[in-house]
């Protein structure tokens, strides 16, 4: 979908488009790339492959969710698996957030608003600025962490609460 919606301005605009939007490089920070892909495969993927390939996966794991829900997913994953973070693009999983709440991603909340409070770059608000200024790079790699966290609890919580059901009943099965 994304490709497809330059399609009535590419005659006239192909050249910007390819420039400005699919060669674009913002803060090339990596953050998921470096937190969470194994020094070992770096040496054969960068981070751009590594975020392509986990939005091919995406599609192809998720498809047979409903459109919607298959678009409040990918915000998560276009941002968590992102090679480029700059604190605007935090707000972009914004919906998948509100939707699938929990205590990870309400965390994400509180931290980015915070972050976007006090951040020179956001809304700079010195009366929430401490003396010490942490690094920005320290939010976006809490924010990252907490939004992919919020991402596999929502898939995993079912399975862990019956792995930790059942294993808590063959323990009493086995004591009675």
């Amino acid at each position: 979908f994304f490709v497809l919606s330059f399609i009535p301005y590419w005659q006239e605009g192909q050249q910007g488009i390819i420039q400005n939007v699919f060669n674009y490089k913002s803060f090339d920070n990596q953050y998921f790339f470096q937190l969470f892909v194994p020094r070992i495969l770096s040496l054969f993927f960068n981070a751009y492959l590594i975020w392509f390939i986990f939005l091919g996966g995406f599609a192809i794991v998720f498809k047979r969710q409903n459109t919607l829900n298959s678009l409040l997913l990918y915000t998560c994953v276009l941002v968590a698996t992102s090679p480029a973070i700059a604190n605007q693009y935090l707000s972009i999983p914004a919906a998948f957030i509100a939707t699938y709440l929990n205590l990870f991603l309400l965390s994400y909340i509180i931290v980015g608003t915070w972050y976007l409070m006090i951040d020179p770059t956001g809304l700079n608000i010195s009366a929430f600025q401490f003396t010490y200024q942490i690094n920005s790079g320290v939010y976006d790699v809490f924010l990252i962490i907490l939004l992919c966290l919020g991402f596999i609890w929502h898939f995993w919580q079912r399975e862990v609460i019956i792995s930790i059901t059942r294993g808590i009943s063959e323990i009493k099965n086995s004591i009675l």
